[in-house]
């Protein structure tokens, strides 16, 4: 027994002696950064600024911030002139030779990412939905640095190292790696400290160096600067009614046509890994009618196919869904379920900003939105859409909509929050293809969401569904009769 007790000693003592260190909470690092560059409420009180560079070599680079989430990089050598934006909505990037063009995927959820926190100067992260995390400690330059990333609702992340002797900002990393920028030589200026010497990494590119030269905050910055270039001017209302009007007869064309859908759920714990994953894939049957409803049939989850019991058990499931269809076909539903339509953004929201792109491969003419002031909304599905702003692209020939990008901006509450509330940063990501008669289907859906259900219970999660194998159908309900797919 004593020889078992010295043991547990000694594991013990070796265990602590090769323990590391506690990492301090991300809070807490963000808290001494504010502290260090002169605090909080000094920080916050600057609603924008400019600051101008010159760069190592030749050429000036001129940085304008806005608060909440607005940036814009302007880099001019060589008679050349290079613009990087981003707000709340949208990132885009012109580089003078061709059109503007709008970021998606990664590179747009990055792009928004760094601008919220860079013209917060991290101060409200939370309040936009970013979590973070100290993830690590190591050396950069001259002391030790805690590395904390930064994740929004929608996946992208940043990396950020600050001093633990200087708490001062000393990197940021982006693009997983392939982006980072190095400050240094902070210097006080108007009672705020800031960092007077910046070097940009790429991968497989020469870095390039810049000394700030000036800073001006609160001059008046207009939000318009950080939108996309628009177009020239055109009857922007005229055409929104025609692609409304596509799009309306798109939704009604996809009871026409079964496909399969491809159903993936995470559930995300509160860093925004995924805790579980589940894959479901369905075959989809329209039940042509005056309710154009549908009706999946589990066919596999997570990659293995259903047992004969379990795939007999789905067809009876399925019959019977359809004979309920039959039996209340006719029948008024008080109570109609509520549903996203596409078109529903082109009434409650603003379109702004309308500017041609080229996105896969097609000619599109591209719209931020944002919520219209004044808007009143008609019930909850609207009350969401009202707090949404993102892009859309339109199909220039076609007028139908090829992708929608949205973003929650305002917290949704459901019974004043004590039923439900959604936090900022749930996103929405729709895209619909154009098959090879020319009609338009959805492709692609991707949810993105935080909420707090009865107080209690939080929930993380992450949804994609994926459209494919589209055939025309006829489909009505007879008994508890599916027709075949017509040729």
């Amino acid at each position: 027994m004593l020889c078992f007790i010295a043991a547990c000693v000694a594991v013990s003592l070796t265990s602590a002696q090769t323990r590391t260190p506690r990492l301090p909470a991300a809070d807490k690092i963000i808290g001494e950064y504010l502290k260090a560059i002169g605090g909080k409420k000094r920080a916050s009180a600057v609603s924008d600024a400019l600051y101008e560079w010159a760069a190592e070599g030749e050429g000036i680079a001129r940085v304008k911030v806005r608060r909440p989430a607005g940036i814009r990089f302007e880099l001019e050598r060589d008679g050349k002139t290079l613009i990087v934006a981003a707000n709340e909505r949208s990132g885009w990037i012109a580089d003078g030779k061709g059109d503007p063009q709008t970021l998606t995927d990664a590179e747009a959820k990055q792009a928004r990412l760094q601008a919220a926190l860079i013209a917060q100067r991290f101060a409200d992260y939370k309040k936009i939905g970013v979590r973070a995390q100290t993830v690590d400690q190591e050396p950069e330059g001259e002391e030790q640095a805690y590395i904390v990333k930064f994740t929004s609702r929608d996946g992208a992340s940043v990396r950020c190292w600050f001093g633990a002797r200087s708490r001062l900002l000393l990197k940021m990393a982006v693009e997983g790696d392939r982006l980072i920028y190095v400050f240094g030589d902070y210097r006080w200026q108007h009672g705020l400290l800031e960092p007077h010497r910046l070097e940009v990494r790429r991968v497989g590119q020469t870095p390039d160096r810049f000394v700030l030269r000036e800073i001006r905050r609160n001059l008046g910055i207009e939000t318009s600067l950080f939108d996309p270039p628009g177009a020239e001017k055109f009857d922007v209302q005229k055409f929104l009614e025609e692609v409304e009007r596509n799009q309306a007869e798109l939704e009604r064309r996809v009871s026409e046509y079964t496909f399969s859908l491809k159903e993936t759920e995470r559930e995300l714990n509160e860093r925004g890994e995924v805790k579980k994953e589940t894959v479901r894939v369905y075959e989809v049957y329209p039940l042509l009618g005056p309710k154009k409803i549908s009706v999946r049939k589990l066919i596999s989850e997570n990659g293995v196919p259903l047992s004969p019991e379990r795939a007999a058990k789905e067809e009876r499931r399925v019959a019977d869904e359809i004979a309920r269809a039959e039996r209340e076909k006719g029948k008024e539903k008080k109570d109609e379920e509520e549903d996203f339509k596409v078109t529903d953004f082109f009434r409650i929201c603003e379109m702004v900003s309308p500017r041609y792109e080229e996105f896969r491969g097609r000619r599109t003419l591209v719209f931020d939105f944002r919520p219209r002031a004044g808007y009143r909304p008609r019930n909850r599905i609207e009350s969401v859409i009202a707090r949404l702003g993102g892009t859309v692209w339109v199909d220039l020939a076609d007028r139908q909509v090829a992708r929608l990008e949205a973003r929650l901006l305002r917290d949704f509450k459901v019974a004043g929050g004590l039923l439900a509330s959604v936090r900022p940063g749930a996103s929405i990501v729709f895209e619909q293809t154009r098959l090879p008669d020319g009609v338009w289907l959805p492709r692609l859906a991707e949810f993105n969401l935080s909420a707090k259900i009865l107080f209690f219970a939080k929930i993380e999660m992450s949804s994609t569904l994926e459209y494919s194998d589209y055939k025309r159908f006829g489909a009505t309900v007879e008994g508890i009769k599916i027709e075949g797919p017509r040729p």
